[in-house]
């Protein structure tokens, strides 16, 4: 007898499917008691089916594409064998749902080793099949109400739109769902890999290493072409100043590029003391990277959002003499922190460290024992998982005699994904609030600012005073916000947080972003600087004298002096009820005998002076020398000594007297000169040698410089204010301030 190919299920009448897309020739089925003859379909077939075949067997299946139903209007699924198809059908409806039918034949009555495949007319799609077939004449595989399940699997495929470009390894083939497929692009020398896209040229990925879960057929093709680079120089640099073909950009060092179109390159390098300025968005396609080295920073504003492809990261470069006070404005995993170009930064806790400052141990301990605690690393586990957190301040040493590294911090893209458009906070602790201990020990935090920026200080609010680190990171430069106008990113600094700040947080308003350093703004009054200047550098402390003020410690009006011992850092610092400050608020009759203290790691010669423009009302400081019991008057002349090295609190001491409301004079009985302001008429006599007479303004300004030949001189000053007025001899100077109402 000769068996047919049929697209009916062997069932009764009464439970036959209705065929809806029928897609075998016109066919008797003897099986059946009711003869059924039903009509070719139309529609394209891809396969031609063997005819004349001795053997028969029925299968009724449903499909399923990654877990979900398969049905597609007019798909078809063949069985093939030796690169024959052995029979094929559509879908059809039966009282349980869609289901496929296929009568395959065969010329013996038993073999193994078929496939299927399934063909999809819209997509012009052909999907191999997980399952595969053994024949057995006249069995079923399958039933109406339990149906076999038959899963797609799907094709892979690439290839590189250049060979000589580039070329691309991994696997390629068949892949069931889910099934992940890892793809690498590798550009030849001189080119560069773009990015994976389909065959109608969809984006997929910017990534060489492409890892693709399988869940369609998918032709792959990788992009490669020629490496260019272009630089930017120039301070006032547009987009129209790079080239139209997208490139490596790299902004060197006092080059600043305006992004005021938009614009897509590679890859985007801003190099230590180059800017970068977005008012439009940037598309990179591969990395951005962001330097700063021992001396200099990077900045960036981001006043438009910047859509990057491939990696963010912060480049710092160390030396292992250092340590390198750094806050981050996202979480940073430590895992991912690494060396560029080199074999890596070892192990964390031996071959670089890692600390934070604890402020919260400083209220038990009274800043008697280290408050730097180590970062640690409990196991390897753990490392992948530590971060460091978001504008908090750590500090970053490397081994001693591993020199200088390049150190990679991997940051959030989504730091530059959006616009820079609303003022950022962070929070800082008010440790030790409410605790019975002094306040010079209370709040201490180390935090960063939030933007890609500089950021002027004064733009920070709830802040009063910060304490940067200098000179290796072992000690400190202290003072008011307004007198940091450059705040680089990623730099940590220490601020003292009471109960309001711990509240509020600080805020940094978007006004404060600096592409370069901004001029000094600093209004506060009757502040004194006393600089002093050792062999190996200087430093600076200051003087608050306003009766307002307390002789405690306050926090906001005080500030402690960070100091650091072994550093050819030098320090200078006021010294009351055992604090050493930074910064001594006091009223002034409590600036008498007040002890100055100073630290310097070489002797030598040494100079103390101060800069008194913002205390106009100051007529003396009196610096005492209390080894050669000497006085000076800082605000006329420098004093140079020489000093052992080493720290000493009881050498100096200074006293401070205010300016007379009323006309001043000086006169002494016997050949001195008499100084003396009548209204506003400066007059000068009783001057019996040549002399020079020079008057200062309250800003330190040299407003009036007169020979004198005679015995007498009158000035007219017209202008209301503080005068510093000097009249020097070659015998003696005299100072004298002086008020014009």
């Amino acid at each position: 007898m000769r068996f047919l190919l049929v697209s009916s299920f062997m069932l009764c009448a009464t439970t036959m499917m209705s065929q809806n897309a029928v897609v075998n020739d016109s066919i008797y089925s003897p099986s059946v008691n009711n003869a059924l003859r039903i009509t070719a379909s139309s529609q394209a077939i891809p396969w031609t089916k063997e005819v004349g075949l001795r053997y028969n067997m029925p299968i009724v299946a449903k499909l399923y594409k990654c877990a979900t139903l398969f049905q597609p209007t007019g798909v078809l699924l063949g069985i093939f064998k030796d690169n024959k198809c052995w029979g094929y059908a559509g879908i059809g409806s039966s009282p349980v749902g869609p289901l496929m039918n296929v009568t395959m034949g065969y010329n013996t009555a038993t073999a193994t080793n078929f496939t299927y495949k399934v063909y999809v007319p819209s997509t012009d799609q052909i999907y191999e099949v997980v399952e595969t077939v053994n024949f057995a004449n006249g069995v079923p595989v399958g039933q109406i109400n339990l149906p076999i399940s038959l899963n797609l699997k799907f094709a892979i495929s690439t290839s590189s739109n250049d060979v000589s470009k580039g070329t691309v390894s991994g696997t390629s083939g068949s892949f069931t769902s889910a099934q992940s497929v890892s793809l690498t692009a590798t550009p030849t020398a001189g080119n560069r890999f773009i990015k994976w896209t389909t065959t109608s040229g969809v984006l997929v990925s910017r990534n060489a290493n492409y890892n693709v879960t399988a869940t369609d057929n998918l032709t792959l093709i990788a992009h490669f072409d020629e490496i260019l680079a272009s630089s930017v120089n120039d301070a006032n640099a547009t987009t129209s100043s790079l080239p139209a073909t997208i490139t490596d950009v790299t902004i060197n060092s006092g080059g600043t590029l305006s992004i005021n179109a938009p614009k897509e390159v590679y890859s985007l390098t801003v190099v230590p003391g180059a800017k970068i300025n977005l008012t439009q968005p940037l598309t990179v396609v591969g990395d951005v990277t962001f330097k700063a080295d021992q001396n200099n920073s990077f900045s960036a504003n981001i006043g438009s959002g910047m859509t990057v492809s491939g990696t963010v990261r912060y480049v710092k470069t160390m030396n292992d003499d250092e340590w390198y006070f750094m806050s981050f404005p996202c979480n940073v995993t430590i895992s991912e922190i690494t060396q560029v170009g080199g074999p890596g930064l070892g192990n964390l806790g031996s071959d670089w460290f890692i600390n934070y400052y604890d402020g919260e141990s400083r209220i038990a301990n009274l800043g008697v024992t280290s408050n730097w605690k180590n970062v640690n690393v409990a196991t390897p586990t753990h490392l992948n998982t530590l971060t460091l957190e978001a504008n908090k301040g750590y500090i970053f040493g490397l081994k001693t005699g591993v020199g200088t590294k390049d150190v990679a911090f991997v940051l959030d893209k989504a730091l530059v994904a959006a616009s820079e458009s609303a003022v950022r906070s962070i929070p800082v602790v008010a440790y030790g609030n409410g605790a019975p201990v002094a306040n010079n020990h209370k709040g201490w935090n180390l935090v960063g600012q939030p933007y890609l920026s500089r950021f002027k200080g004064a733009n920070a609010s709830g802040l009063t005073l910060i304490s940067f680190p200098t000179a290796k990171g072992k000690t400190y430069h202290q003072d008011t916000k307004e007198s940091f106008t450059s705040i680089d990113p990623f730099a940590a600094y220490f601020i003292q947080a009471d109960a309001t700040l711990e509240t509020n947080g600080i805020s940094f308003a978007l006004a404060g972003r600096q592409l370069s350093a901004s001029t000094v703004d600093n209004s506060q009054s009757d502040r004194v600087q006393i600089n002093f200047s050792s062999p190996t550098g200087s430093d600076i402390t200051n003087l608050i004298l306003n009766n307002d003020q307390s002789v405690e410690y306050t926090i906001g009006q005080d500030l402690e002096k960070m100091l650091g011992l072994g550093t050819s850092q030098p320090q200078v610092y006021t010294n009351l009820n055992g604090i050493n400050f930074a910064f001594n608020s006091l009223p002034i009759n409590n600036v008498s005998n007040l002890s100055l203290g100073f630290y310097t790691q070489t002797a030598g010669s040494n100079v103390i002076s101060v800069d008194a423009t913002q205390a106009p009302e100051l007529s003396q400081l009196i610096l005492t020398d209390n080894k050669n019991n000497t006085s000076t008057d800082l605000l006329t002349s420098n004093y140079s000594f020489i000093a052992e090295a080493g720290t000493n609190n009881t050498r100096f001491s200074i006293t401070a007297k205010r300016i007379s409301t009323d006309n001043n004079s000086i006169e002494s009985a016997t050949n001195s000169p008499i100084i003396r302001t009548v209204g506003n008429l400066l007059t000068i006599s009783n001057v019996h040698q040549i002399a020079t007479v020079n008057v200062f303004d309250a800003m330190g300004r040299l407003v009036i410089n007169k020979q004198m030949s005679g015995n007498s001189i009158e000035i007219p000053l017209s202008t209301a204010g503080v005068y510093n007025v000097q009249l020097l001899t070659r015998e003696k100077n005299w100072s004298l301030k002086t008020i014009i109402k």
